[in-house]
């Protein structure tokens, strides 16, 4: 079977970190795990086959594939049943990077480069000398969302990936995602603590011997000190001690995920468009968008100033200007 839900959602058209205009859609979304049993090309091809019909009944104005394995049978056949009208052009392709764990964390370290080992060495000494003490706390049950919520919030707000639109957010759907893991038993939250106050934190659960990473950032006030890598470094060795398989980073090529990932496999969010003029319609307005962002950034590699870019929108304690102070759709 192929499980999707159908969310009301903007259009995602933007270019570098601007949000363009974008049109409300009813989005048809199979997110990543969504096929579940006989993963063949024939079973991929009926059911995605099936999909499409449901979106040329007017179910849905559109449908998204999220994060299928790249050359997999329904990522082959989520490019080739639309017809050339209809059919994404540009597969979002993103990395997912993992991290296998063993049972003895100095075991893991030992696979890491040695200036990482160094950092994840000497870093904490300095922010003990600073601050007097560092604590990692994991935040696991429903009594202690209060502070958890609290506290993870205080250092979203101030972090670069609020200032452009994405990142953790206190609102009720993520408060009833966080009851729903705490209640499972999944929800692994850690926040790094400085003396007394918060600087960094990574959502994430903890399922099936694997732990999932969701949202993460730092306080930029403790830029300086790296809290991040000390918080990556300080939640290895607690998961060691779980005896968790692996580390599961989400889709990106963040640095910190290059530096402690251990597999990559690369994977691809596309759009299914109907065979309607309003689907076609949508498809060219994406593929326009996109392709103008591919070409932007293109040119800004080739010139070398795409890393300068992201430093400066990293490091603005604003908004970029054109963006919008809405969550992810």
């Amino acid at each position: 079977m192929l499980i999707g839900r159908i969310d009301l959602a903007k259009l995602p058209l933007r270019i570098g970190y601007w949000r363009l205009p974008s049109p409300q859609v009813r989005l048809l979304t199979f997110v990543i795990g969504a096929l579940r049993g006989n993963e063949s090309p024939e079973v991929s091809e009926l059911l995605l086959r099936e999909a499409l019909d449901s979106l040329r009944r007017g179910e849905a104005d559109l449908g998204r594939v999220e994060f299928a394995r790249v050359g997999c049978p329904l990522y082959r056949s989520a490019l080739k049943l639309p017809g050339f009208l209809s059919r994404d052009l540009h597969p979002v392709v993103r990395p997912i990077l993992t991290l296998e764990l063993s049972k003895r964390h100095e075991e893991v370290l030992k696979g890491f480069s040695k200036s990482l080992r160094q950092e994840l060495k000497q870093k904490p000494k300095r922010l003990r000398a600073e601050f007097g003490s560092v604590v990692l706390k994991c935040f696991e049950r429903p009594e202690e969302l209060g502070v958890m919520v609290r506290d993870v919030e205080h250092i979203a707000a101030k972090s670069y990936q609020r200032s452009i639109g994405v990142g953790f957010r206190d609102t009720d759907t993520s408060r009833k995602l966080l009851v729903f893991q705490a209640t499972k038993g999944w929800l692994r939250t850690y926040v790094l603590y400085l003396g007394d106050r918060p600087s960094a934190f990574q959502v994430g659960c903890l399922h099936d011997g694997v732990y999932y990473e969701d949202d993460t950032a730092y306080d930029p006030e403790f830029a300086d000190y790296s809290p991040g890598i000390v918080l990556q470094g300080e939640i290895l060795e607690d998961l060691c001690g779980r005896h968790t398989r692996a580390i599961d980073f989400g889709p990106g090529d963040a640095e910190y995920k290059r530096r402690f990932g251990s597999t990559c496999h690369q994977h691809a969010s596309l759009y299914l468009n109907p065979a309607t003029l309003r689907g076609v319609a949508y498809n060219a307005v994406r593929t326009l968008t996109v392709t103008a962002d591919e070409t932007l950034k293109g040119a800004a590699s080739r010139f070398g100033i795409l890393p300068r870019i992201k430093r400066f929108f990293r490091g603005r304690g604003q908004k970029p200007s054109g963006t919008r102070d809405v969550a992810p759709t």
